[in-house]
C-alpha cells in the first residue's frame, strides 16, 4: 500500500503582512514592546518568512506573535518539512567522500574490476561477495555503487536488520550525502511516508534498508546489493511470508541488473547456486592490512559443567 501523505510533519513560518511593512517603513512605534519589535525587524528582512520555533529560539514568545497576527502586521502559514531519519545516527557527517583516498587491496580491486564490468553489461547476474569480516566488503560496495550512480542510475542496498542498517546507511550517507533514504520498521510513520514519496519522485538514488526495502519504487534500478545475505532476519514469517534475499534476485532479475550478495558465510542455498555456476563466486580470503582474525578456542563445556556445575 501507499503510505499516507497525511503522516507529513508540517511546520508554522511567520510572515509580515503589507500592514506589517507599511509599519517598518514608517518606523517602528516607540509604543510597541520590545519583543514585538524584534519580531518586526527580523521578519521585515526574511521575505519567506521565519518558522515560529527559530523565534521562540531568539526569545520571541508564541505570545507575542500571536498579539502581532491579531494586529494584522503578521501571518501564519504552515510549510511541509521533510523529516531527516538520519538524524542523531548520522548527524554531522560530512558528505564528501572519505574513502576514495583509500587503497584498495589485492582482492578488493579485483572484486570491483568483476562487479563493474558486469553492472556496465546492463543485465541480469548474480554474484557471490564472500569475504572474511574485515576484509572491506563495503568499500567494494561504495566504489562499486559510485560507478553505478555516475551512469545515471539508482542502487539500492538491503542489510538485515536495524541493528545493522545504521552502519550501513552512515557508510552511504557519508559518501553520497542528502540522495541516500533509509527504510526500516525503526522510522515512524511520518518519515516512512515522506522517505517513500521522495523515493517515488526521483529525488533518491540510493535507499538503504530492511527487506521491505526490496519494494522501494526505485526508477531506473542499476545494482542491487544484499549485505549478509545469510542472514535469518531476510525472513518475513508474517503474512505475506517472503525472504527478501530472494526477492531481490526475483527483482533483479525483472528489471535485468546486477545483483550482490555479501556474506562471511554464505547461505547453504548461495553456496549451492555459487557451486553449480547460477552465481559468480568472488572470494575475498585476507582482511585489509593483513589485520589477524580474532582467536577462537573450543571449551567442552561438558567438563566445564562437571566440575563446577551450572555457575
Amino acid at each position: 500500500a501507499v503510505p499516507s501523505t497525511q503522516a507529513h510533519r508540517t511546520i508554522r513560518i511567520a510572515t509580515l503582512t503589507a500592514q506589517g511593512h507599511d509599519a517598518v517603513g514608517r518606523g517602528v512605534g516607540a509604543a510597541m514592546r520590545p519583543r514585538q519589535k524584534d519580531a518586526i525587524e527580523a521578519l521585515s528582512g526574511a521575505p519567506r518568512g521565519i518558522p515560529v520555533p527559530e523565534l521562540k529560539a531568539r526569545g520571541i514568545s508564541t505570545d507575542v506573535l500571536q498579539r502581532l497576527a491579531e494586529r494584522g502586521l503578521l501571518a501564519f502559514r504552515r510549510e511541509r518539512v521533510e523529516r531527516n531519519p538520519f538524524a542523531g545516527d548520522v548527524a554531522g557527517i560530512s558528505v564528501s567522500r572519505s574513502s576514495t583516498g583509500r587503497m584498495l587491496t589485492g582482492e578488493q580491486s579485483c572484486a570491483l574490476e568483476a562487479l563493474g564490468a558486469a553492472a556496465a553489461a546492463e543485465r541480469f547476474s548474480v554474484f557471490l561477495l564472500q569475504g572474511v569480516t574485515g576484509s572491506g566488503k563495503t568499500e567494494v560496495y561504495l566504489r562499486l555503487s559510485e560507478l553505478v550512480q555516475r551512469s545515471g542510475k539508482s542502487v539500492l542496498v538491503l542489510g538485515p536488520e536495524i541493528a545493522l542498517t545504521p552502519a550501513i546507511a552512515s557508510a552511504f550517507r557519508e559518501a553520497f550525502g542528502d540522495r541516500v533514504a533509509v527504510q526500516h520498521s525503526g522510522l515512524s510513520d511520518g518519515e516512512r511516508s515522506e522517505q517513500w514519496h521522495r523515493i517515488r519522485r526521483g529525488d533518491m538514488s540510493v535507499v538503504v534498508g530492511t527487506r521491505s526495502a526490496v519494494f522501494a519504487p526505485l526508477t531506473n534500478l542499476g545494482l542491487i546489493i544484499v549485505d549478509e545475505e545469510h542472514d535469518t532476519s531476510f525472513k518475513q514469517e508474517e503474512t505475506p511470508r517472503y525472504n527478501g534475499r530472494d526477492v531481490a534476485v526475483m527483482r533483479g532479475q525483472r528489471e535485468r541488473v546486477l545483483v550482490v550478495l555479501g556474506s562471511a558465510t554464505p547461505s547453504l542455498e548461495s553456496n549451492q547456486n555459487a557451486e553449480n555456476g547460477r552465481y559468480t563466486r568472488l572470494l575475498m580470503e585476507k582482511r585489509v592490512e593483513e589485520r589477524p582474525l580474532a582467536s577462537v578456542s573450543v571449551v567442552d563445556m561438558r567438563q566445564e559443567y562437571a566440575e563446577h556445575g551450572p555457575d
